[in-house]
């Protein structure tokens, strides 16, 4: 049976992830801490250029660990055909209030029910949220 080797599952920072499939907020919450030593270690060039590629701020990279769980949160991102980590920002910052949990087929017509709404509600008529992000 091969030893866990994850997150030391903190009350206080699991509160803290009110979405847990929020990436931006697991990473923001430092510090991470790991039952395996090696975890501590620096990440690979290679492992940190995929995520950079995918939306992951380089900045947070710190360790194994923490590319693995943001690796592992990818995973479980596209398993469940959720928005991909741009998409689901595109909607954080246009107001969605749910955006991490946006699947990913719903995109379009979520910024679309956005972009209506706001034009609607307040007038903007000069908002100009794409209909189709770049992924």
């Amino acid at each position: 049976m091969q030893k866990k080797t994850t997150l030391n599952p903190e009350p206080r920072k699991l509160e803290a992830l009110a979405d847990p499939l929020d990436i931006d907020k697991f990473l923001a919450s430092e510090p991470h801490r790991f039952y395996d030593s090696a975890l501590d270690a620096p990440p690979s060039v290679k492992a940190v250029e995929t995520l950079v590629k995918l939306g992951i701020p380089r900045q947070f990279l710190t360790s194994r660990g923490v590319v693995g769980e943001a690796v592992a949160l990818l995973k479980v991102r596209r398993e469940k055909s959720l928005a991909s980590v741009r998409a689901a920002r595109l909607l954080r910052d246009a107001g969605a209030e749910r955006p991490w949990s946006v699947r990913f087929i719903d995109v379009r017509a979520e910024t679309g029910r956005l972009r209506e709404g706001n034009i609607k509600e307040e007038g903007l008529a000069g908002i100009q949220l794409p209909t189709s992000p770049k992924l």
